[in-house]
């Protein structure tokens, strides 16, 4: 998850040159877009897309409250990550920018690194923050059968061709 992480803190903390290639911070760079890759959504089903099929909202008991307090969440919740997502791939570009330096400041590409390590504790803060609202919302009841549900869904994709 951090690998990105040790290939820049490790070097930068023991004095190591940044890179053998004409290109400094090259491989990092290819480090970083990985990290970028893995941040995009896997084919996992998601509480609002299972929730916007009236069937599945019915079967589970969902009342109008319950879906817009979920509707509201999931939105700001968006905004939110959105805003985080932009902070952090600016934050790359600013670290990319310095490694690629003759003689990168030592200073600033550590307070970079510090930067991404918050910037990504406040993504995993914010997608945890998200899963306790929508525990509130939904009674124990609801959240088994939702998992349950999910469950055969994936066993149903898994099947296909």
């Amino acid at each position: 998850m951090y690998r990105w992480l040790n290939a820049l803190a490790v070097p930068l903390l023991l004095g190591a040159p940044l890179a053998a290639s004409p290109n400094p911070g090259e491989s990092l760079e290819s480090e970083f877009a990985q990290e970028e890759q893995a941040e995009r959504p896997r084919g996992r089903a998601r509480l609002g897309a299972l929730l916007r099929d009236p069937e599945i909202r019915h079967q589970l008991g969902i009342t109008q409250e319950q879906l817009d307090r979920l509707t509201e969440g999931a939105y700001q919740h968006r905004r939110r990550l959105i805003r985080l997502r932009a902070d952090l791939r600016l934050e790359r570009l600013e670290m990319r920018r310095l490694l690629r330096e003759d003689v990168p400041d030592r200073r600033a590409l550590l307070e970079g690194l510090e930067r991404l390590i918050q910037l990504r504790g406040e993504i995993a803060r914010a997608r945890l923050e998200r899963r306790l609202e929508g525990r509130e919302v939904l009674s124990p009841d609801q959240r088994q059968q939702l998992r349950d549900l999910a469950r055969e869904r994936r066993r149903e994709r898994r099947r296909a061709p």
